[in-house]
């Protein structure tokens, strides 16, 4: 088993990695596009407990243009259950193409997720997708591991979360021989504390070609990644306004009511 490299920014290798023959992935902070603020944070999570999740994958059409670098193609699903494993078949219209998979008692930290494509397509990105309307599923990673771009100040554990887990592939030979990044974006924050950018909701990994053959080939493989559970949605001011106002609203209608009766 390999962890992989810690990047600030760009895909910085720390220093002391020195196996060539093993991908040089790195693991990023983004601030993303959306930030959701929880009331706490479930941090033991089951696969069966991750219902809602999405999970898509990109990748490009090699029947019809042989591997060859051009528009991307989506195949994507809802985390459910399946037998007696959770996870996803990724589907591109009536298509399957993929399939990540957990035991539905497996808890997912230090546990491995598997991820598998079917032969002939090439994939090039797979992407977990929680958050509100996305089951509230949320990503952990381990507090003091470097910061992505642009810069962000790593405060810390946020409040109620685990310590977090470095993402983590297994060390296989099928995966060794390509490249690629690992990105958290979107963060959590806990109620109105500062962001600590160590709890996402989102996580996508993004592998490049290489010289030994399409990606396709390159699979199975299992990785892990802390995932967690955001609990209660905190309102955000103007929602307790328009609570008030509609409640004014409500107790005058009654009293004008009462006034004419």
């Amino acid at each position: 088993m390999k962890n992989f490299t810690m990047a600030i920014g760009a895909a910085i290798a720390l220093a002391g990695v020195t196996a060539p023959a093993q991908a040089q992935t790195s693991v990023i902070r983004s601030n993303g596009t959306t930030t959701t603020a929880y009331s706490g944070v479930q941090s033991e999570v089951l696969g069966s407990q991750m219902g809602g999740m999405r999970i898509s994958a990109t990748y490009e059409n090699c029947s019809t243009n042989n591997c060859q670098p051009g528009s991307l193609l989506t195949a994507s699903g809802i985390w459910q259950q399946y037998g007696l494993n959770y996870g996803v078949n990724l589907m591109n219209g009536n298509t399957q193409l993929g399939t990540v998979r957990i035991g539905a008692s497996t808890n997912t930290f230090n546990n491995w997720y598997t991820f598998d494509w079917t032969p002939g397509n090439d994939f090039r990105t797979l992407k977990f997708e929680g958050g509100i309307g996305f089951g509230h599923v949320i990503f952990d990673i381990a507090s003091q591991t470097g910061c992505g771009s642009p810069s962000l100040i790593c405060a810390g554990q946020t409040t109620s979360s685990s310590t977090g887990m470095a993402f983590d592939i297994e060390d296989d030979s099928r995966v060794l021989s390509f490249d690629g990044s690992v990105t958290y974006s979107n963060p959590v924050r806990y109620q109105s504390e500062s962001l600590k950018y160590d709890v996402f909701t989102t996580v996508e990994m993004t592998f490049v070609n290489s010289s030994s053959g399409p990606d396709s080939d390159q699979t199975p493989f299992r990785f892990k990644m802390d995932t967690d559970l955001g609990v209660s949605v905190v309102p955000e001011p103007s929602t307790y306004a328009l609570m008030a106002a509609g409640l004014a609203g409500i107790f005058g209608f009654a009293r004008r009511r009462n006034r004419t009766a």
